[in-house]
């Protein structure tokens, strides 16, 4: 693509190419026309923003985080681009701002099960278990059957010596899944 000036439908269609491109599997493509979009459109906050999804797939993490942040600068930032900064801290192992920017995003949405979740992992990272348990708990409050948190609960609580309350969460695992080997064996283990 050379320099040539583009009407405003050609830079949104060549943005939805992009887009389609990263949709169907074409990563190598769909870089190559989100990095030509970024030379023609520098203050488009979406295109950061998808570019930052394509890299994040591709766990090039360090490009996807400088791509969000870019995004964020440009933009009074969404609940769905703060959780996908966040994971992208996450996964750089940035705990800290990771709490952050979950944070930001709940501030938007209270309702967000994902960020609250992703939440209680970045604290149990930082082995700060009471507030984990807290987040774990205030998802449960909302999705009373969310077992990925039933589980963690019931493993931080056990951790942390609070053994009933371990007890309680592995019989709640069991109620609803009674294949569930793991919390059986933690139950069996802790009585």
């Amino acid at each position: 693509m050379h320099n040539q000036s583009y009407s405003e439908q050609q830079l949104l269609e060549l943005f939805s190419q992009a887009c389609q491109l990263h949709q169907y599997g074409e990563p190598a493509e769909a870089e190559r026309l989100y990095r030509h979009l970024l030379e023609l459109l520098p203050n488009m906050w979406q295109l950061y923003y998808n570019f930052g999804l394509l890299l994040y797939e591709q766990k090039r993490f360090h490009d996807a985080h400088e791509l969000y942040q870019k995004a964020v600068s440009l933009t009074n930032p969404d609940n769905d681009l703060l959780y996908n900064l966040a994971l992208c801290q996450k996964a750089l192992g940035q705990y800290q701002q990771a709490i952050a920017s979950y944070q930001k995003a709940l501030a938007i949405d209270p309702e967000d099960i994902d960020s609250r979740y992703n939440l209680a992992g970045c604290y149990t990272a930082l082995e700060r278990y009471t507030e984990a348990i807290n987040c774990y708990q205030d998802v449960l409050a909302r999705q009373p059957h969310h077992k990925s948190s039933l589980t963690n609960q019931a493993y931080l609580f056990q951790k942390i010596g609070e053994i009933d309350a371990a007890i309680k969460g592995y019989k709640k695992l069991l109620f609803l899944n009674p294949q569930n080997l793991a919390a059986d064996h933690m139950l069996a283990a802790l009585t």
